[in-house]
C-alpha cells in the first residue's frame, strides 16, 4: 500500500481535473462588482414601481361595481337554482313514497280478493273430492262454507297487520 496523501479521495479527481477555487482577491472583486450594480437601486425606486404596477392593475370604481353587480346576481341565481334543485328532489321522495304505499295498498288489497275468492273456491274442490270418496253429498257445502271462514280469518288477519303499520 502506498502512504496516505492529502487528497481525501485519492484516484477520483486527476490532478490536472481538480476544481480550483478562486483566490481571496478574485472573490473581493466579484462582490465589488455586485455591489456597484446595486448601488443605483433604492427602496423607494422599488415602491415607485410597485405603486405603478399596482395603479395599473387596479379597475376603475364603475367596472368593479359592475363587477360586483353581476357577481350578486349570479349569486342569486345559482341560490335559486339550489333551492329548485333542492324542492324538486324533495317532491320526487314525496312521489315515490306515494307509489310506493300506493303499490302497498294494491298488494294487500289484492291478497285480500284472492283469498276470499280462492278459499271458497279450494273448500268446494276438497269437498266434491270428499263426495266422491265416501258418496255424500254434504262436503261440497261444508268445504265452501269452511273455506269462506278460513279466508275470512285470513282477511281479518291482513288487515290487522295492515292497521299497524
Amino acid at each position: 500500500m502506498s502512504a496516505m496523501s492529502s487528497d481525501p479521495f485519492p484516484g477520483n479527481f486527476p490532478d490536472e481535473h481538480t476544481p480550483q477555487l478562486p483566490e481571496d482577491g478574485e472573490i473581493e472583486a466579484r462582490l465589488a462588482r455586485v455591489r456597484d450594480g446595486l448601488s443605483g437601486i433604492t427602496l423607494d425606486d422599488r415602491d415607485e414601481e410597485i405603486a405603478r404596477v399596482t395603479a395599473a392593475a387596479e379597475l376603475p370604481k364603475a367596472e368593479t361595481d359592475d363587477l360586483d353587480a353581476r357577481l350578486e346576481a349570479l349569486r342569486a341565481k345559482s341560490e335559486a337554482a339550489i333551492a329548485q334543485k333542492q324542492e324538486q328532489e324533495r317532491q320526487a321522495r314525496k312521489d315515490v313514497k306515494s307509489q310506493q304505499e300506493a303499490s302497498y295498498g294494491l298488494g294487500v288489497g289484492l291478497s285480500v280478493s284472492y283469498t276470499l275468492i280462492g278459499m271458497p273456491v279450494l273448500g268446494a274442490v276438497l269437498g266434491l273430492i270428499l263426495n266422491k270418496l265416501t258418496g255424500g253429498n254434504a262436503w261440497t257445502l261444508i268445504g265452501v262454507l269452511g273455506g269462506f271462514g278460513l279466508g275470512l280469518f285470513w282477511v281479518v288477519l291482513v288487515t290487522n297487520r295492515q292497521d299497524k303499520k
